[in-house]
C-alpha cells in the first residue's frame, strides 16, 4: 500500500466491504489514514477468506456444499466477483475453484519467501482471480462446444 498513489487508494477504499465510505469522507481523509483503513480491511478479508476456505473446502480439501446456505453462498460469491448465475451447486463449485486459486497464489508467495500476502494483493485478489477463473470457464465451455 505504501507504493500506491492516493488516487488508487481512494478507489480501493470505495470498494471496501461491507460499508464503503462516502466520496467526501475519503477526500477528507489523510493518505496515511487511508492506508491504515485499507490495511485493516485487507486483514479482515484475509481472515474471512481463510474461514471460508475451512468451511467450504474442509480440513481434507474436499468440497462441502452444505457448509453454507444458498443465500450465504450467493452473498459470498457476489462479494468476491464470482459468477452468481446457475444453481447452488454451480455457485459452490465456482467458489471452491476461487478458493483453490487463492490458496495456490498464497502458497506460491510463501514459497518465494514473502510469508503472507501484502495488503494490496489481498485487496486486489477478488478482481484478479475472478477475471482469470471466468476466462478459464469460458475457454473450457468453448472447448466442449
Amino acid at each position: 500500500l505504501e507504493k500506491l498513489k492516493r488516487r488508487h487508494l481512494v478507489r480501493l477504499a470505495r470498494c471496501v466491504r461491507p460499508d464503503a465510505p462516502s466520496r467526501l469522507a475519503l477526500r477528507l481523509k489523510r493518505t496515511s489514514a487511508l492506508r491504515a483503513t485499507l490495511s485493516e480491511a485487507a486483514a479482515a478479508m484475509a481472515a474471512e477468506d481463510a474461514a471460508l476456505a475451512r468451511d467450504v473446502l474442509g480440513a481434507t480439501g474436499g468440497l462441502n456444499a452444505t457448509a453454507l446456505s444458498p443465500r450465504e453462498v450467493l452473498e459470498v460469491c457476489a462479494a468476491r466477483g464470482v459468477g452468481v448465475d446457475g444453481d447452488h451447486e454451480k455457485r459452490v463449485d465456482r467458489l471452491a475453484r476461487w478458493l483453490d486459486a487463492r490458496a495456490t497464489l498464497l502458497s506460491a508467495l510463501a514459497g518465494a519467501g514473502d510469508g503472507e500476502a501484502p495488503p494490496s494483493l489481498t485487496l486486489h485478489m477478488p478482481a484478479l482471480l475472478s477475471a482469470l477463473l471466468e476466462k478459464v470457464e469460458v475457454e473450457s465451455f468453448e472447448a466442449l462446444a
